[in-house]
């Protein structure tokens, strides 16, 4: 009867022991859990900060984006200004020369030499 009591005593240790194993088993994966919860909490804060900056940067890109545009549409507006301008004054001269003989006399005159000399090595500009 006593190998009857120690095979008994010798199961509940097993028991035991295997109960105590599992529980080990249980209390590692917690901590392993606790531990990825930290790392995946420690990852969105990151990626929470890189999207913030990237927000910024996006939010700063679009208002160069729109300064440019802006920057570009007065420019076009200033050239269409003056050529507008321009090709008022070129109209006027061509109106004035034909329409008026005093002003066609005077641009019929030849320029003096010594005047023509001062300009003579530089382009001349839509005459």
């Amino acid at each position: 009867m006593s190998y009857l009591k120690l095979g008994i005593a010798a199961v509940i240790l097993i028991a035991f022991m295997g109960i105590g194993m599992t529980a080990y088993k249980y209390k590692a994966d917690a901590a392993d859990a606790r531990a990825a919860e930290r790392q995946a909490k420690a990852d969105l804060a990151t990626a929470i900060d890189v999207n913030e900056a990237n927000q910024e940067t996006i939010g700063r890109m679009q208002a160069q984006q729109d300064l440019n545009n802006r920057l570009t549409a007065e420019l076009a507006q200033q050239l269409a200004d003056s050529n507008e301008a321009l090709l008022k004054q070129a109209t006027d001269r061509t109106d004035l020369k034909g329409n008026d003989e005093q002003v066609r006399s005077y641009l019929d005159t030849p320029v003096p030499d010594a005047l023509r000399g001062l300009y003579a090595d530089k382009p001349s500009v839509g005459h």
